[in-house]
C-alpha cells in the first residue's frame, strides 16, 4: 500500500525575532493543504502541508521568510519536495543578509532517499 506523496514541513522560530513571509508560497507541483502562515512569532513553531494534486505526480515547493535581527534583515528560503520517481529533497538557505547572524538546523539530516510523506523540521536560531 502506498501513501500520498506530500511534504509535511515544520518551522521552529527559536530566535527573539518575528519571521515575516515574503510573497505567497510557491507550489511547483502539488497544492498546499495548509499554507505557510504570514508570521511566525518568536519561540513559536508552525506546520504546513503540500500534497500531490494528481496520483503519483509528487510535490515540490518553497517559501521565504524575512528575519530582522540587531545586525539587519535576512531572507531565508525553505524548499521541499517529495517526487514520485526520485529522492526526497529539502533545504534552507539564507538568500540575503548576514549569514553568520542566524543558524538553520534541518531534521532529519540527511533526508531519507525515499519514503512518504517527506517530513522535515527546520529550526532557526
Amino acid at each position: 500500500m502506498s501513501s500520498q506523496l506530500k511534504c509535511v514541513v515544520s518551522i521552529i522560530n527559536n530566535t527573539k525575532h518575528v519571521m515575516l513571509r515574503n510573497n505567497d508560497p510557491v507550489s511547483k507541483k502539488g497544492t498546499y493543504k495548509s499554507k505557510p502562515p504570514n508570521v511566525i512569532s518568536s519561540s513559536k513553531s508552525i506546520q504546513f502541508e503540500l500534497v500531490e494534486t494528481f496520483p503519483k505526480s509528487g510535490t515540490s515547493g518553497l517559501c521565504e521568510y524575512y528575519v530582522s535581527h540587531p545586525n539587519g534583515t535576512s531572507l531565508i528560503q525553505f524548499s521541499y519536495s517529495c517526487p514520485s520517481l526520485s529522492d526526497n529533497k529539502a533545504d534552507a538557505i539564507i538568500l540575503s543578509g548576514r549569514t553568520n547572524d542566524l543558524e538553520i538546523q534541518m531534521i532529519p539530516n540527511p533526508l531519507p532517499g525515499g519514503g512518504h510523506p517527506n517530513k522535515i523540521e527546520f529550526t532557526i536560531f
